[in-house]
């Protein structure tokens, strides 16, 4: 079980990394990568909560 929760852990992860490089390369904002990152991990997780 280890496993399955390291690799779901990563590949979230990833999915954050993915959409906050997004976010952040596409939109003119004061914001720092770190912290659209956060931001984007409390909505992935907010939407954890719903599934």
């Amino acid at each position: 079980m280890p496993e399955l929760t390291a690799r779901v852990a990563a590949e979230l992860g990833a999915v954050v990394s993915s959409i906050a490089f997004e976010r952040w390369s596409r939109t003119p904002t004061e914001q720092t990568f770190g912290q659209i990152a956060r931001q984007v991990l409390v909505e992935v997780c907010a939407s954890a909560a719903v599934c």
